[in-house]
């Protein structure tokens, strides 16, 4: 089989360092997520539609996993009461803990989180305040999600258009 995918010519790639300076998953993941971290109040700006989505990937990930180890830790005790009817700490468990660092969690990626959909929003040439419209139930969703899928609208007021 003829190509570049030879093993002869893979191994003078890898010898020559042709396939080092190709990014990774993991790289990428890295860089967008410190790059989310980094503009943690930053709402000027602009946001690609990949940085809001892998933010968004690795917010729920991150989730997801707690969500899960609160579960397995008996969690769902946490609304058990006793043969008094009254809740009590026993029956909390490890699952308390892995509630609190969820609700940590959602306290620090708040602000994060809020700036990085405005600065999608100036992405599209729409402004800040649009994300006001979340706060309407069912359309407002609805319209917040359209305006994330939305491509990159070219330079505007908010800035040159990334690439």
């Amino acid at each position: 089989m003829q190509g570049i995918f030879q093993k002869e010519n893979t191994d003078k790639a890898l010898k020559y360092g042709i396939y080092r300076h190709l990014p990774t998953y993991e790289k990428i993941i890295r860089n967008l997520v410190s790059f989310f971290f980094k503009n943690y109040v930053n709402f000027s700006g602009r946001a690609t539609r990949s940085e809001y989505w892998w933010a968004y990937l690795f917010n729920n990930i991150v989730y997801m996993a707690l969500g899960i180890l609160f579960a397995i830790s008996g969690g769902s005790s946490l609304a058990a009461y006793d043969a008094y009817g009254d809740m009590s700490i026993a029956y909390m468990g490890a699952g308390a803990i892995f509630y609190i660092l969820m609700m940590l969690y959602c306290l620090a990626v708040l602000l994060p989180s809020l700036s990085l959909m405005v600065r999608r929003l100036h992405d599209i040439g729409k402004s800040g305040t649009y994300i006001l419209m979340g706060l309407i139930p069912v359309v407002g969703y609805i319209f917040i999600l359209v305006y994330m899928l939305t491509g990159s609208a070219p330079d505007n007021q908010y800035g040159p258009k990334k690439v």
